[in-house]
């Protein structure tokens, strides 16, 4: 948190979705927000770079960049997913 978002999309590459969902299994979290690096600007496995993944992730740099709704979008999805569960 502090930083700022440089590049956001709601549609990322294979790759780089596929990497995001690898770093939020392996410590086994369903809901993770994943810091990704691209060392090379090539969007591909050798380039990407995990930097961290937050199980509490925060949505302020996508607040301070007028992304309000995805922030929405997420919480809806898990609540429902919580209260579908049970």
């Amino acid at each position: 948190s502090g930083n700022e978002a440089l590049a956001f999309t709601t549609s990322p590459s294979p790759a780089l979705a596929e990497l995001a969902c690898r770093a939020a299994a392996v410590l086994n979290l369903s809901i993770a927000g994943v810091d990704i690096f691209d060392v090379a600007e090539g969007d591909t496995p050798p380039d990407l770079k995990v930097l961290e993944v937050n199980a509490n992730p925060s949505f302020a740099s996508l607040e301070r960049i007028g992304e309000t709704e995805i922030a929405e979008e997420i919480w809806t999805e898990i609540l429902e997913s919580i209260f579908e569960s049970r």
